[in-house]
Formats: structure tokens, C-alpha cells, sequence
């Protein structure tokens, strides 16, 4: 008895959507002709058969239904909007796959070979540039100003290492960790583009990275 009623208690916590956000509130999937059946009265005078016109906009469907009766329409969202511009499946989608390292274009094949309606693929790569990528590097700043105010004035014990090659091929951009021995946290990254130096000896690389990094701390510290 005790484990079937903690099942219904992750059940019933799973579906609860009351004071979540809208990455946490709970989602399903619909399938369209279930979801018209809920058109089939007008919701202002309860008219039967509607006019129903349905809209695609990415993820988020919106459904206007119009009354023969009292002349009046209604408007439904499937989704919330978020920034009062953007509908909150498609930028969850393109946030969840960049936070996942997923290929965009695998993640959109699934959601096509079930007949889900989905966004196309610039979609993502627009909400990666103007919306997530700045919003996580402005995270990242607010949180490692944090950090370094914590350690300033303090001694610390430092560690770093680089990487510039990927996959057994040159990559584009090579980083530079910096590791705080000390509070067990990386306090610093640096991303440098590969054409900006020409060095053949791996440690000369790191070595390139690591001056980067010490500098920009020197600064802060």
C-alpha cells in the first residue's frame, strides 16, 4: 500500500501544473482531430457546429472559432506566448536541444516521421543566435562575477588545460579551462579561433590559451 500510494503521489506531482513555470509545467501530445471535438459548441452562447479555422505557427496551434449565432469569435492558444512574441513550445524545443548537444536536424526528422507538427530548422538556428546563446553567455558572466568576488583578495590554487582538436580533426575554436582548486569550480573559459595563431606543438597551444586566461584574471582579481 505505502509504494502504490507514492505512485500516485509522483503521478499526481508529475501532472500538477499549478505554480510551474513554463519549462516545468507539463506537456502531451494532442492529436488534432481529438482536440477539435472540444470546438464543437460555441463557449459564449453554446451554439452547436461552430466555424472552426485552425492555424499553424511552428509547435503552437491557435484555433478561432466563430458562431453563426452571436456573431462572436474565440480565440485559443495550444501554448503560451513567451516575451509576449515568441510561442513557448518552439523556443523549449530549441532550448532543450541545445542544452541536450542534439542535432537540430535528427531532433525535426523524429518530430516529422510522427506527423507532428514542428518548426523548420532556421527557426532554431534564429532562436540559438538572437535568444539563447546571449541569454546563457549573460548567465555565465552574471555567474562567474559571482564567483570572483568570492575569491578576490583570497589565495587560491589554480589548474587549467586547453583543447583544440576534435574527433581526431583540427577544430575551429580552441578553449582553455580554468579550474579553482580551491572552491572545486571552473572560473574561467576561454574560446580563441584557431586562425588567430599558427603553432604546430599542442603545448605551445595551451600554453597560448592559459596566458589568455591568467591575464584576463590578473584583471579581475
Amino acid at each position: 500500500m505505502p509504494y502504490c500510494n507514492l505512485s500516485l503521489l509522483m503521478v499526481y506531482y508529475r501532472l500538477d501544473f499549478q505554480g510551474k513555470n513554463a519549462r516545468e509545467e507539463p506537456k502531451g501530445i494532442v492529436f488534432l482531430s481529438k482536440l477539435v471535438l472540444l470546438f464543437q459548441f460555441c463557449h459564449l452562447c453554446l451554439f452547436p457546429k461552430p466555424n472552426v479555422a485552425v492555424t499553424q505557427t511552428g509547435t503552437m496551434l491557435t484555433i478561432v472559432a466563430e458562431c453563426s449565432n452571436c456573431g462572436e469569435s474565440y480565440t485559443w492558444k495550444s501554448q503560451p506566448d513567451l516575451m509576449e512574441r515568441f510561442p513557448a513550445g518552439n523556443l523549449l524545443l530549441s532550448f532543450a536541444t541545445l542544452c541536450a548537444g542534439a542535432s537540430i536536424r535528427k531532433v525535426l526528422l523524429v518530430f516529422r516521421h510522427m506527423g507532428t507538427l514542428v518548426y523548420h530548422e532556421p527557426a532554431y538556428y534564429y532562436h540559438q543566435r538572437h535568444l539563447l546563446v546571449p541569454s546563457i553567455v549573460a548567465f555565465w558572466k552574471k555567474y562567474q562575477n559571482q564567483l570572483l568576488q568570492k575569491l578576490r583578495n583570497k589565495e587560491v590554487v589554480l589548474a587549467g588545460d586547453g583543447r583544440h582538436d576534435s574527433m581526431g580533426h583540427s577544430a575551429k575554436y580552441g578553449t582553455y579551462s580554468i579550474f579553482c582548486c580551491t572552491i572545486g569550480l571552473i572560473i574561467h573559459i576561454v574560446l580563441v579561433q584557431v586562425c588567430h595563431f599558427i603553432c604546430s606543438v599542442h603545448c605551445f597551444t595551451y600554453l597560448f590559451y592559459a596566458r589568455i586566461g591568467i591575464a584576463f584574471l590578473s584583471i579581475i582579481l
